[in-house]
This record gives structure tokens, sequence and C-alpha cells, in this order.
């Protein structure tokens, strides 16, 4: 979703992910919180299955370089657009298509190859559960009534577009692993937490610094260039690794912070990620420094 802002400081609309890391963004994204918004959850882990572990986490290290804030929910960020606060942030369609709705300024685009997301389906618990209410739960899940049911009427295309073209074109009919969501929900909450919300100050210096020195990458010397190159990784890699992922310690991690296996977790996760970071920030600075090309 993207406000007045973007015509205002003269940017370009962004199209994909990666667009969101350049450095023309600055300050100019906001991300509401996977820990408390479940939409933000599930398009962190979209990044995450896209691009794979490592990767993603270094997309969203980039992103978290441009990032202003990180809101508590989802509509906490929308309404920050919708008044200008921010430039862009990724909402749900049904929240931009209500705020379109209301102002001409508010803009909407998919990412390529979004993915389709249901949304979630359960009974209640208790001693009078419903026969009916199983059967009916069968039926929402059935193939058939997937391919059925008018579900995208919500959606936000243009209308000289036909609409079966239209979600051919933008979605990803590949559905997201519910079972890896599922299991390591805990993980990337936490994770987010700690090596991106908490580290907002120290992501904006690194990555200011690293975009500085990119402009005049072609004038480093060979050590600098190596300082460099080991700044961004630095920069950009997640305290847990993709062999670290192996172990099961990590499958089905609680959310709740105060229970003392994810408080400790958590503890390692930011001052190791915090280290990095002022490592990667100390570096940048020398390698300016000691470069004329870059004062």
């Amino acid at each position: 979703m993207e406000s007045a802002l973007f015509s205002k400081n003269n940017l370009p609309i962004p199209t994909n992910w990666s667009d969101l890391a350049q450095p023309d963004y600055f300050h100019h994204i906001s991300i509401s919180s996977p820990y408390r918004s479940n939409t933000t959850h599930l398009m962190i882990e979209s990044i995450l299955q896209e691009y794979g572990w490592e990767n993603g986490w270094r997309l969203l290290y980039q992103m978290g370089g441009n990032l202003a804030s990180v809101e508590t929910n989802a509509f906490a960020l929308s309404e920050a657009i919708s008044r200008g606060l921010i430039g862009v942030g990724p909402v749900i369609d049904s929240y931009a298509r209500h705020y379109k709705e209301q102002f001409s300024y508010i803009d909407f685009s998919y990412q390529p190859k979004s993915p389709l997301l249901p949304n979630y389906v359960a009974i209640v618990k208790n001693n009078y559960q419903s026969r009916f209410a199983e059967d009916f739960v069968n039926l929402l899940l059935a193939q058939e009534c997937d391919n059925q049911t008018a579900t995208y009427e919500h959606l936000i295309h243009p209308k000289q577009i036909k609409h079966d073209d239209f979600i051919e074109k933008t979605f990803n009919r590949k559905s997201l692993d519910y079972h890896v969501i599922q299991q390591r929900s805990g993980l990337v909450k936490h994770l987010f937490e700690q090596t991106i919300s908490n580290q907002l100050p120290k992501l904006n210096q690194a990555w200011q610094l690293l975009h500085s020195i990119e402009k005049a990458s072609l004038k480093l010397t060979e050590k600098q260039q190596q300082d460099f190159t080991l700044a961004k990784q630095l920069a950009s890699t997640s305290p847990v690794n993709i062999d670290d992922m192996q172990d099961k310690v990590y499958h089905e991690l609680s959310l709740f912070r105060d229970n003392p296996q994810v408080h400790n977790y958590r503890q390692q996760w930011r001052i190791k990620m915090a280290m990095q970071l002022e490592q990667a920030i100390a570096l940048s600075q020398t390698i300016i420094n000691g470069n004329p090309a870059l004062q």
C-alpha cells in the first residue's frame, strides 16, 4: 500500500520485495510485527519460502535497513500510510481496498506471483459440537468447492483486464507449506523481533553506510573491498542458519516470551545480531574514513 509521500519524494513505485531494499526507500517503509499480525507473519513466510531461509533473511535485513518503524499491527500500519506518516508498507488487499475507497491518494499493487492465502477455519471444541459443522468445514476444504466458490470478489485489479486473466498473471497457485509455517512460527516471530524490531537504529545506520560505500565501490582498494563484503555479510546474516534449523529444539518453539527457553534464545539472538551490526558499522566507518572518494 502506498501513500502520497511517494509522489512528493519522487520515489519509484516498488514492484517486488527486492525494490524495498533499495536505498531510495530509506525511512519511507514500515511493516507490522509478525508477532502480532498473522497476515504479516504469512508475508514473511512467503519471502522465506520463495528465497530460502538464508537468502530470505538477507532480504529482510536489507529491507529492515530502510524501515522507519515496526507497527504493532496491520491496522496501525494502514493508518500510518493513510495519514501520510509512512510512504509504503505490506498489507493484505482487503485493508488496502478499505483505505483506497476512502482516500484517492492511496494506491496498492500485488507482488508478482503473490500467494493466494486462504482464511482460517475451525470448530470450537465443546460438548455440543455439531456434525453439521464438521460437514461444513469438510465442504470448504474440498478441492471441488475451492475451485468453484467465488472467493476473489475483494481483489483489487484493473477493470479492463478480465478477472480470470488477472488471477492467472498475478498469483501463484502453489500453496505455501503450512506445515513448515506452523512448525517454525515461534522461531520466525521471535527472530524477527530480536533481529529487526529491536535493532532498527543499528540496521538503519549499517545499511546507510553500506549504501554510501556501494556508490563508490569501484574506487575501493582490495582490502576495502574485502572489508565491505564482510560488512554486508555481517549486516545481512541471521543468527540462526540453515544448519541450526535441523535442531528439533527450534521446531514448534513456544510463542510465550516468558518461557525460560525462549527467553534464553531471544537474548542470544539479540546480542549476536547487535554485535554483527556493530562490526558492520565499524568496518564501514573505517572504509569511509580511509577513502577520500567517500568523504
